[in-house]
C-alpha cells in the first residue's frame, strides 16, 4: 500500500469516525461504505486506474467502476 493510499484511508476514517481497518474490511455499514467510496474516488482523481485502486483496497475492479458512476442504468429506467 502506498503512502498516499494510507494517508487517504486515515483521513477518511477520521472524518467518518470509523477505523481504517473497517474501510478495508467487507462490512456494508453505511459510514464505512461511504468512506471506502470516497477513498477510491480520491485515488481515481489522482490518476490511478480501477485495477490499481481495487488491488490496494482489496476490492473487485467492478466495484471501483461502480463507485466511479460506471454502473448501468437500472432496468426499466428511461
Amino acid at each position: 500500500m502506498t503512502p498516499r493510499v494510507r494517508k487517504y484511508l486515515d483521513e477518511e476514517a477520521r472524518a467518518a469516525g470509523v477505523a481504517t481497518s473497517e474501510i478495508l474490511s467487507r462490512t456494508k455499514r453505511r459510514p464505512v461504505a461511504y468512506a471506502r467510496r470516497r477513498v477510491a474516488v480520491r485515488l481515481k482523481n489522482d490518476g490511478f486506474n480501477h485495477c490499481q485502486i481495487a488491488r490496494w483496497m482489496g476490492l473487485d475492479p467492478s466495484t471501483v467502476h461502480y463507485y466511479m458512476g460506471g454502473a448501468a442504468a437500472p432496468r426499466g429506467a428511461a
